[in-house]
């Protein structure tokens, strides 16, 4: 297998700040990077959506669940604002996971679920590893794997008050959230695997550094794309993630060196 075949791309447009509209549609990314499998989110989780992704391979869809909503206009200042946001309360996550479960039938391509900022919602929600229960069991009863996102500076978390929730994932999507911290990859790696033995690990890579609202530097893209490579060789990680279509438009080098450096990987 090569590279790119281990390899997934979150499509769809948000409205994170500082993140003009992109020229891109959903879909776009997967094509521009040459990849068969997608994370999709930021819309409904719906059949016209998901007509979009019917040539790929792999679909995994957000239960978060990410939404957009119309702001008030201030005269003189706009007239048509859009705010993304997060609703993720558990019925409404519930009530997603069911609906993703009903468009597997019609979209067989659907092979997982995705709950992005995991511990931050339960934290902000209430939610416990009793009442997430049975997300999990509508995502198992669907044939569907349950994605849980998680982030380097949650590992403490991880490792206690909320590892609770480590047996309901079926695959572990794991960030890290300041781009200068790439280089303990290692070390957050070796902690992971400890708290997950026998969980596949989907390694996400950001083109934007969220925390400082800008583009990551492509020195450090490639220092992860060459951990990944070594990661999945070593069977440390099964996986990972471009994040995404909705920032490639701010990040145009660093999209091109991702796409070089895949284009050099021969057979793993």
């Amino acid at each position: 297998m090569n590279l790119r075949d281990y390899g997934y791309v979150w499509e769809g447009q948000g409205f994170d700040p500082g993140v003009p509209p992109s020229v891109l549609g959903v879909g776009d990314g997967c094509r521009l990077m040459k990849m068969s499998k997608a994370v999709f989110l930021f819309h409904p989780n719906d059949s016209w959506s998901l007509s979009r992704l019917t040539h790929l391979n792999d679909v995994v869809c957000d239960i978060s669940k990410w939404k957009v909503r119309f702001l008030d206009p201030v005269p003189g200042r706009y007239s048509n604002a859009i705010d993304c946001y997060v609703d993720g309360s558990l019925d409404k996550v519930l009530e997603e996971a069911k609906n993703v479960a009903q468009l597997k039938k019609e979209f067989p391509n659907i092979t997982g679920v995705i709950h992005d900022d995991l511990l931050g919602l339960c934290e902000r929600y209430g939610m416990t590893a009793e009442e997430y229960f049975p997300v999990y069991q509508v995502v198992k009863d669907a044939g569907l794997k349950l994605w849980l996102v998680y982030y380097a500076h949650e590992l403490e978390i991880i490792e206690g008050k909320r590892k609770d929730f480590n047996q309901f994932a079926d695959v572990v999507h794991f960030w890290v959230w300041k781009s200068e911290d790439l280089y303990n990859l290692d070390m957050y790696m070796e902690r992971l695997r400890k708290s997950f033995p026998d969980k596949p690990v989907n390694l996400g890579v950001y083109l934007r550094d969220y925390h400082y609202r800008r583009s990551v530097p492509v020195d450090r893209i490639l220092f992860e794309m060459s951990k990944i490579k070594e990661y999945i060789r070593k069977d440390i990680i099964q996986g990972f993630s471009i994040l995404g279509t909705i920032t490639m438009d701010t990040n145009i080098e660093g999209v091109k060196s991702i796409i070089e450096f895949l284009d050099q990987q021969g057979e793993l």
